[in-house]
C-alpha cells in the first residue's frame, strides 16, 4: 500500500508534462485503493476499524487527475501523505520506509 501511495505520489509530479500518463496513474491508484481494501479481511492488521475509514476517506474513490484545480490536487497529495502515515504509524514503518512528500526515498 504505501509502495503505490509512493508510485501515485510520484504519477502526480508529472502533470502537466510529458512523462505523465493516465493509464500508469491510474493502474497505481487502482493498486493502492485494492490492496487496501483486502486490509479489512486480514484479523491480525494491527490497522483498527477507524483507520481504516479515515484511511479510505483520504484516498477517496477515485484519483485526483491532473485536471483538478491546484488546490484539489494540493489537497489530494496531502490527504495521500496523512493516509501513508496512518499505515506506517499502525505497522511501525519508520519515516524512511514511507518515503517523503514526493513519494520518493521509501518503498
Amino acid at each position: 500500500v504505501v509502495h503505490y501511495i509512493n508510485d501515485t505520489l510520484q504519477d502526480m509530479n508529472k502533470f502537466g508534462t510529458d512523462d505523465y500518463s493516465f493509464s500508469t496513474h491510474a493502474k497505481h491508484w487502482g493498486e493502492l485503493k485494492g490492496f487496501a481494501l483486502g486490509l479489512q479481511f486480514n484479523p491480525g492488521s494491527p490497522l483498527s476499524d477507524d483507520d481504516f475509514v479515515q484511511f479510505h476517506s483520504l484516498v477517496g474513490d477515485a484519483p485526483v487527475l491532473s485536471n483538478a484545480t491546484q488546490s484539489d490536487i494540493e489537497d489530494y497529495r496531502e490527504d495521500l501523505i496523512e493516509a501513508r502515515a496512518i499505515i506506517g504509524a499502525a505497522y511501525g514503518y519508520s519515516d524512511a520506509l514511507l518515503g517523503d512528500a514526493n513519494g520518493e526515498n521509501g518503498w
